[in-house]
Order: C-alpha cells, then structure tokens, then sequence
C-alpha cells in the first residue's frame, strides 16, 4: 500500500500501521486525555508515569510486531543524537488551519541546537544527552533527587511513575529543571531538523504534532530509546514471586481461539487479516458545517472476528478472577526461537476481564470484538451539536486501541505466535490495578526461565497459532460512497454485499485525499479540548 512513498523504501512495508487514522487518532487523545501542562488538578492523573511509559511499550510492541510480520528488523533506538539520521518521511499531508504542508525529512538529516526565538523555542542538542544520562543514573542509583534535595526512592513498584514523569516533565516530575523534558524536547528537535532556526519560516514535521506523530518511522525509533530507560529502571526490580504470580486451586487446561462462518468450516489457532475498504462520515469534524454529508474512502488493515475459549479448572469454592491475554511472535528476525526474556518487550495485551469462575471446569467464550482495550475507530470527532439520541452509539472516545489494528498482519504462510492466556486473582485495571501495568512481563523472570514454557504456572496456558495474511480487499463501500459502511453493527448486511478481491491500484488516489482531511478532523478535536 503505497501512501507517502514506494515499495523502494522497505519502511513502507508498515505504512499500513503507521498511517493508520485510528492509530493517530487514539495516540492524539491520549495526549489530550493525558497532558502533561495545565493545572495541577489536570495534569495529577493517576499512575501518569507509568501509563505514559506503558502506551507507549505497547505501541512500539505492536510496530516491532509488525515489522518482524514484514520481514523487517526490530527498531533500532536513536541513541547517538551526533548521528546522521538515516530515515527520510515525506508526509504528503497538509492542514486545513493554516492551509500549509507539513514539510519532509531528507535522508541523512542531522538534529541541530534549536534557535527559534519567535516560538521561544532556544535549546541545545547537547541537553538531550545530559539529560538522558541524569536519569539513567537515578535509575542506576535507585533514587531521584527533588528541588531541595530529598530523595526519591525508585526501587519500588511506583518507581516506574516517577520515571515517567521525569522523562515526559511535568508538575509531577521531582526536579524539572535537572531532568529536563526529554520525551517533549525529542519531538521538536525531530520536527525541526529540517529548518532549526527557523531562516525559512517552516514549521514543525508530523512527528511534532501529536495528531500525526505516528505516521514517521523516526517516533519509533525516538521511543525505542524512551522505553528502552524506563526498562533499564525496571531491571533492578526484583522478579515477581510465586505468590504474585499464581492462583491455587485455579488451573487453565486449555486454550484455543475459532474462527466461526457460514461458508466454510471452523478454523482453529489461525486467525486471519486482509485488506478493507470503507466510507466513512467525517462532516461532523471538519472546520465547516457542510450541508450534506462528506464522505472519505480509506483502505486498512482488518481481521476476521474470531473467539476465544478458554477452559478453567478450580478446585475450590467460588471465586472471582481476571483473565489476561497477550500475543506475542514466537520467533526473531532470523526465524530463531524467542528466549523469554527478549520476547518479554514484544507481549502486546490483547484482552482483559472479570469472570467468576464455579467449583469444577469453567468454559470461557469471549469474542475479539468485546475487547477492553479496543475501540470501534470512526476517524471522526462528531460535532456535538449536530448529535441526537439516535446518533449516541455512532460516538468514538478515541481512548481504545483501533479495532482493526487489534492483531498484526501476519503473512501469507502463517506468522507463528505465541497466545499467553493467565488467570490472576489481582485486579487488572489501568488505572485501578494492584500490579504493575504489563504485568506479569514487566519485569525479569527467575534465572531458570530460559523460554515461555519456563515460566508458566497452572493458571497460565500458551498456545501455538498462527496469523495468516489473505493478501484480498474486502470492499464494504458496495461500489459508490452513496451507501457507506457506516457501523460495526452493520457488519453482517455488509456481508451479503461485499466483494473480495485484489488490492486496487486506485486506491492510493482516494486514500490521499482522505490524508488531506485528516487534519481537519484532529483540529476540531483539539480546538474543544483545549477550550
């Protein structure tokens, strides 16, 4: 799928990913819904830190996930800021509020000192260095230091939120002025490098924007490096014990996901991706007030729905537990089996839910698209006051990862996958969890746990399957923007009417058109929020 560029360029392989308007959309709003100025009473959310370390472990999982899916080696972090930088990106993209491009990276660009006076922007490069280095050695040290010099112990589960919010600064960094704004600070040197002192009056590249930052292969590369630190602190925990990780009395027995159609028979362990092409209503989030509707058509990644079922033994009375789903690769870039402790940083959650669970066996069935941590992406922020009671279900909060990107492409002969399914008795919840966020994978294992198979107890199963690429568009425009396929619960009056067939070459004409309004839609978000 060629958006921004040619096949040449092998970072094209995941433009699907990276371009995805859901993907940017949810990144967007977790930067709204989780800013890191204004208030005290706003930026005070709780476990900050760590929920702006765990987004952005899972998107960088996710990517990594499917470069390996594409052939591709994992990300290589920026580390030598010195460097020239290797990726060029080329958005194609402008912006309907000032009517200007957002302007490319060339190959081998190098990060400058930053003298913006205008947008009080005057940094050197060298601080990113320093400050890279004083909060490797808080970590290394296990404390940070405040303003008047108290310490802050980081050896401990909450260390991770003060680490999170010493990278990303805000009121809730110990010392802003001597750990700076790394996180922060990175994207603009990024979406400056190309006009540093602002001589040419350019602004700022995609990846300065939160609306748009994923869409530049350079974000991942910037938060290999972010992730990368907030693990280094993570590796002076001590493992999780036997207590913390099993549930006695509990015991999965087995695990199998299915594939359910009319047409063909129930496949099992093999879940299966393709292409999808949509109409989607975005009137609602331009800048105007069109009279009628104002469709766009995209192509993206899409799966097929699928179920889990999950077999739970207790042997005890009735009790309560949280059932937690990850995906991972079971091999590497040289198609070498994953040893536990790299494959840690590449378990994506898939799912997480309550179940209470009988004395005796326990059949779990859950579908994909119940999952928590999706969300129906609509591409659209709709304008609250064209809303009525019928049009309420049509609203996207943006704060769940995109349906369609739930599993990863896959390939055309399987990509082999490792399905971890555990049953814990600690309450997993974002912002209510007893654990640490990634857990049980957050930390190191015991030293006997060279595979996945060594550190499985009785409340946890892994699961072979595989994820299979159809290399087929499913078109659910029916041929003319007239009828959109407007709502996931349409999907089976779309069934009757779709078509597969091979990826069309014309798409890219439409989809461009579609990257042209895209802004307009992120605008109009980001004018309400910030009223």
């Amino acid at each position: 799928m060629n958006f921004t560029a040619s096949l040449f360029d092998l970072e094209q392989r995941c433009a699907y990913f990276r371009e995805d308007v859901g993907l940017n959309f949810y990144y967007s709003t977790f930067n709204f819904s989780v800013p890191f100025a204004g208030p005290f009473s706003v930026v005070a959310k709780k476990r900050r830190g760590e929920i702006f370390y765990y987004i952005h472990q899972q998107i960088l999982a996710r990517y990594n996930f499917e470069r390996l899916c594409n052939g591709l080696h994992r990300v290589k972090r920026l580390n030598n800021f010195d460097r020239p930088i290797e990726e060029p990106y080329f958005p194609k993209l402008n912006t309907t509020v000032s009517s200007r491009n957002y302007p490319p990276r060339f190959a081998n660009s190098t990060l400058c000192d930053l003298d913006r006076e205008d947008d009080y922007l005057v940094c050197d490069l060298s601080a990113l260095s320093r400050w890279r280095d004083r909060i490797l050695e808080a970590c290394d040290r296990g404390f940070a230091i405040t303003h008047d010099n108290t310490k802050v112990d980081l050896q401990n589960e909450l260390g991770i939120d003060c680490i999170g919010n010493m990278i990303q600064s805000s009121l809730l960094s110990p010392h802003e002025a001597y750990y700076g704004d790394m996180a922060n600070m990175g994207h603009l040197f990024i979406g400056f490098c190309h006009d540093p002192d602002g001589r040419n009056l350019e602004g700022f590249g995609v990846i300065a924007d939160p609306a748009t930052a994923c869409r530049d292969p350079l974000f991942y590369r910037w938060y290999a490096l972010i992730v990368d630190m907030c693990n280094h602190h993570k590796k002076y925990l001590k493992p999780y014990t036997h207590a913390q990780l099993c549930y006695p009395g509990v015991k999965i027995s087995h695990v199998e996901t299915f594939i359910l159609s009319d047409r063909e028979a129930i496949v099992k362990n093999e879940l299966h991706t393709y292409w999808e092409k949509s109409d989607f209503d975005i009137s609602g989030g331009l800048d105007f007030s069109p009279t009628d509707p104002v469709y766009v058509r995209t192509t993206n990644l899409q799966h097929k729905t699928f179920s889990y079922k999950i077999d739970v033994e207790n042997t005890g009375a009735d009790c309560a537990g949280y059932v937690v789903i990850y995906l991972a690769p079971k091999h590497d870039e040289h198609n070498t089996r994953f040893f536990f402790e790299d494959q840690r940083d590449f378990f994506v959650t898939m799912d997480y839910f309550k179940v209470s669970l009988r004395p005796g066996k326990n059949t779990i069935v859950r579908r994909s698209n119940e999952a928590v941590i999706a969300d129906y992406m609509k591409h659209i922020v709709p304008n609250s006051f064209k809303i009525n009671a019928g049009q309420k279900h049509m609203n996207c909060t943006g704060r769940g990862w995109p349906q369609n990107l739930l599993i990863p492409k896959g390939n055309t002969a399987g990509f082999e996958c490792d399905l971890f399914v555990m049953v814990t008795k600690e309450e997993f919840q974002p912002n209510s969890s007893s654990v640490n966020l990634g857990f049980p994978f957050d930390r190191k294992a015991s030293s006997h746990v060279l595979y996945l198979k060594d550190f499985l107890f009785e409340n946890m199963y892994a699961q072979d399957i595989k994820i299979r690429f159809l290399d087929q568009t499913v078109d659910r425009t029916s041929g003319t923007p007239s009828k959109p396929f407007e709502h996931p619960c349409q999907c089976q009056k779309v069934k009757q009417r779709s078509t597969v067939r091979n990826h069309p070459q014309d798409n890219r004409v439409v989809f461009g058109y579609f990257m042209n309004t895209e802004k307009a839609v992120f605008r109009r978000y980001e004018t309400r929020e910030v009223k």
